[in-house]
């Protein structure tokens, strides 16, 4: 799959150890849930990319309803970022991305976060 992005929050942080020792931090995310929730194609909105949902939420609006209903989903989810492809002919709507299918073991990754400011 050429997905190259997930979605994910931050659950902890704890530290591991390295074959020689040495402590490195590690920081544990959750990424379970990510849904393609809208395909974008290069002959309707003039790119190729696909919109990832995450988390869920109780309230939303009517307009993120029918946003959802397209997408033959249930739950509304919380966040929603479009990831650019190649070719978004490989996924469908509604279908759950996991861990497995993006990232390989001894992959290395470039996490993005976004943090409260607390004005101090």
């Amino acid at each position: 799959m050429q997905i190259s992005s997930l979605i994910g929050r931050k659950i902890d942080q704890t530290q591991g150890f390295l074959e020689d020792g040495r402590r490195v931090p590690l920081s544990i995310i959750s990424v379970a849930g990510n849904v393609v929730t809208q395909i974008k194609t290069q002959d309707r909105e003039g790119y190729n990319a696909i919109q990832l949902g995450f988390g869920s939420t109780k309230a939303t609006t009517k307009p993120i309803l029918g946003h959802i209903k397209k997408a033959g989903l249930e739950k509304t989810p919380r966040f929603f970022r479009e990831i650019r492809v190649h070719d978004p002919s490989q996924v469908s709507a509604g279908k759950t991305i996991s861990v497995e299918e993006v990232f390989e073991a001894g992959d290395v990754i470039d996490v993005e976060g976004k943090s409260k400011g607390k004005g101090f």
